[in-house]
């Protein structure tokens, strides 16, 4: 299909959209290998649509725990069926 405006085919899109991530492929390539020795903080954010109960912490800075935030974490993976 050919858009008469600007002569634009849907092929010449797609490659246009294909040879930009394969020149993008090695930059991200690079990240997961960044994030594997990192890890200074690590964070989780919880969404249950059956309470209403959202969780935005923070569980881990430099290798050690947060007990409290393991705490927060264990109550709002429990069984929402269970009176507390």
């Amino acid at each position: 299909m050919v858009n008469e405006t600007n002569g634009l085919t849907r092929r010449t899109l797609l490659g246009a959209f294909a040879a930009t991530s394969v020149i993008a492929a090695p930059t991200y390539s690079h990240a997961f290998g960044i994030l594997r020795g990192a890890g200074v903080v690590r964070r989780v954010r919880m969404y249950n649509s059956r309470t209403g109960e959202d969780i935005n912490t923070i569980y881990w800075i430099e290798g050690n725990y947060i007990k409290e935030a393991l705490n927060e974490i264990n109550h709002f993976m429990r069984d929402w069926r269970t009176i507390r």
